[in-house]
């Protein structure tokens, strides 16, 4: 381990390297307790096999933010996860963006997980790829409409966010309604919004109203 501070661990992943996992798992291992690691990047292919070899790491760690970028995180990278999302007084930056497979049950359980825990998130990014092209991606899994009720609900219970971002195809007017509610009321922490889906004029009237 490192005595130096390293302000950000950039790990990135290419298809096709099956011999990956070993080696990470042994390089996980000697992150465990890693103080000097202040901010972690996973970007690229990197699945719930990959997650999982950094297990250790995530029950143990001192970040202060972490990111999650065009990977293949799903509903199976939750257990691994949950530690860090329960238990770390550090965290306060998550950004998931432009990610494939987050899906519902993976959002359900993030949300779960931050709300019972001690973590006080600043700012919160959740974003999908391909948000813009026409018709949908069989191998995307979408957040729904009834998650985006949820993320306002974290958002309405939360007393240290103050930047939030949503990239979602299914962020509509409905949903942009449900945030709308929440960040109108006075003890909402909220000062950044960043919102881009499927929603139209409506729900831009909405916002302006908030």
């Amino acid at each position: 381990q490192s005595a130096r501070t390293i302000r950000c661990l950039w790990l990135r992943f290419r298809d096709g390297d099956e011999s990956i996992c070993a080696a990470l798992q042994a390089f996980g291992d000697e992150l465990v307790d890693a103080a000097s690691i202040q901010s972690l990047v996973i970007e690229g292919k990197a699945g719930p096999a990959e997650i999982a070899c950094l297990a250790g790491f995530f029950r143990r760690n001192h970040l202060r933010g972490l990111q999650f970028r065009r990977t293949d995180i799903d509903a199976s990278s939750s257990a691994v996860l949950r530690p860090l999302f329960l238990g770390s007084d550090t965290l306060n930056v998550l950004d998931l963006s432009q990610n494939s497979k987050l899906g519902d049950v993976f959002i359900k359980n993030m949300l779960t997980s931050l709300s019972e825990g001690e973590t006080n998130i600043e700012s919160l990014s959740i974003g999908e790829c391909d948000i813009d092209t026409l018709g949908d991606n069989d191998e995307m899994e979408r957040i729904s409409g009834s998650r985006v009720e949820l993320i306002a609900g974290y958002v309405l219970r939360s007393k240290s966010l103050s930047s939030l971002t949503l990239r979602l195809l299914n962020l509509d007017d409905i949903g942009i309604g449900e945030l709308a509610n929440v960040l109108k009321r006075k003890h909402c922490s909220v000062r950044r919004l960043d919102l881009a889906g499927n929603f139209g004029n409506k729900g831009v009237k909405i916002l302006a109203e908030a």
